[in-house]
């Protein structure tokens, strides 16, 4: 049951999922964040959920109207108010580096935060005219599709040479944005978002001297201890040193060959989307989807009459026969861009990526949460609408109730084979027996597959755990 839970979890939440800037490396110092998002574990991590997980993301629909974006937790991000309140908590606003490379953390809550992100500037901080700045490093992604989220990743921008900052309280702040869709993208994340939105960093010179000072004190301390080190390096007997020098040759490279066989190991054990498993998805849902675009086009397809190819039911639908063909078409396209995506290894977010294990954990807990009662938030301008059961119910027809049906029959099934496993004990060799005895034989095979996937997955989890350690 928890699987199904996890599959449905996914088809229906990751549909709002986000990706925001938790941090920025000034040259002074001095930590920042992303307007908008909480600092103080208001919004929980680790999970993938809308709910509440996504709360506090800037999603960039209206980029006029908010241009650094709104979130389900408090709507509109106020650029003034939001930059205020990210100084005082932080002690000061991050400055540029000399170099005008400036690094930002990432966090990718989970599918469509993925990368490549467009960056600009606005020179004055009030977010209402922006430039295209390069991007020189970029989180993990393709198309706006991330998977093995929530990942935690960087990115890197280049502020051009020429870049006067005149916003902020010390008149030489500017805004970063950065942006996971829009035009002309072919970004998946332009349906729930885009994602990612806007920074304060500075140019005060005040801020930059202080900090190169620091910086000189750590680097002379170092120095020193570094000279030390070799001075004492020295000293050391040069044939010995020859002698680890091969012997640590040798070791790294076994260390090589045993990354190669768990790399390999790795690939296997995660079974992505294969080539089948997509086409029968592709297949699945493209029949799936005729059934709730048919209905808003006046025609059901259980019916005797059938579908779109004959005539419709009623006239009152708000899609046309047309209509419903070509947005059929469409959406069967779309989900099979999001499955060819989702089962190439170029959007992984591999070492930034988080367990799939604490994610599931996390995600059920949330939920079970929803469950007991929490209510969700929406601020109502963060592209998140709340849909009318009701019509979504009658729109699927009887999908929901053979879905219902389907995890009663699981359980009822499970809990007949134990049955039957207690009952063929007590009597061997009768035509029940017999009976009871082949389907125990069917789920028997059924549990020692899965036993032996879970044992293979531990084993894989040793061995990495050990080469790890050997590593170390």
């Amino acid at each position: 049951m928890f699987s199904t839970f996890a599959v449905l979890a996914l088809s229906v939440s990751s549909a709002y999922a986000h990706a925001f800037i938790n941090s920025i490396d000034g040259a002074n110092g001095v930590n920042g964040l992303g307007l908008g998002v909480t600092m103080n574990g208001e919004v929980a991590r680790g999970g993938t959920t809308e709910q509440p997980f996504q709360l506090d993301t800037p999603v960039l629909k209206d980029t006029t109207t908010d241009p650094c974006g709104s979130t389900l937790l408090a709507g509109s991000i106020d650029i003034e108010q939001s930059m205020a309140a990210v100084e005082k908590a932080m002690g000061g606003v991050p400055t540029i580096p000399t170099n005008g490379l400036l690094t930002m953390g990432v966090f990718q809550v989970n599918a469509d935060g993925g990368g490549p992100f467009t960056a600009e500037i606005n020179t004055d901080a009030t977010g209402e005219t922006w430039t295209t700045i390069d991007v020189t490093s970029q989180p993990p992604g393709v198309n706006g599709i991330l998977h093995n989220g929530p990942a935690n990743s960087s990115i890197t921008v280049s502020i051009p040479d020429n870049t006067k900052c005149t916003g902020g309280t010390d008149g030489a702040t500017c805004l970063i944005r950065l942006n996971n869709g829009g035009a002309d993208t072919g970004s998946l994340a332009n349906g729930a978002g885009p994602f990612g939105g806007c920074a304060a960093v500075s140019q005060s010179t005040n801020n930059a001297v202080a900090s190169t000072g620091n910086n000189n004190n750590n680097n002379s301390n170092n120095g020193s201890g570094r000279n030390n080190k070799n001075t004492n390096n020295g000293n050391r007997n040069n044939g010995l040193f020859g002698r680890r020098l091969a012997e640590r040759h040798d070791e790294l490279k076994q260390l090589k060959q045993k990354r190669e066989l768990l790399d390999r190991d790795i690939l296997v054990a995660r079974q992505k989307l294969t080539a089948q498993l997509i086409d029968e998805l592709k297949t699945a849902t493209g029949t799936a989807i005729d059934i709730p675009i048919d209905r808003m086009a006046g025609f059901d397809d259980a019916s005797p009459t059938g579908g779109n190819s004959t005539d419709a039911q009623s006239n009152d639908g708000p899609l046309s026969q047309q209509n419903a063909v070509d947005l059929k078409k469409a959406v069967q396209l779309a989900i099979e861009q999001a499955l060819d995506l989702m089962a190439s290894d170029e959007i992984d977010a591999g070492q930034f990526g988080q367990d799939s294990d604490i994610t599931d954990q996390i995600n059920a807990e949330a939920d079970a949460d929803q469950k007991a009662g929490t209510t969700s938030i929406n601020a109502g301008n963060a592209g998140v609408g709340f849909f009318q059961t009701d019509v979504v119910d009658e729109l699927l027809g009887g999908i929901k109730t053979a879905s219902a049906d389907l995890a009663a029959a699981t359980g009822t099934a499970t809990a007949g084979a134990a049955s039957s496993t207690i009952t063929s004990a007590a009597s061997t060799g009768n035509n029940n027996s017999n009976g009871n005895g082949n389907g125990r034989g069917g789920n028997g095979r059924g549990n020692g597959r899965n036993s032996n996937n879970r044992a293979r997955m531990q084993q894989l989890k040793q061995r990495i755990a050990r080469w790890e350690g050997d590593e170390a």
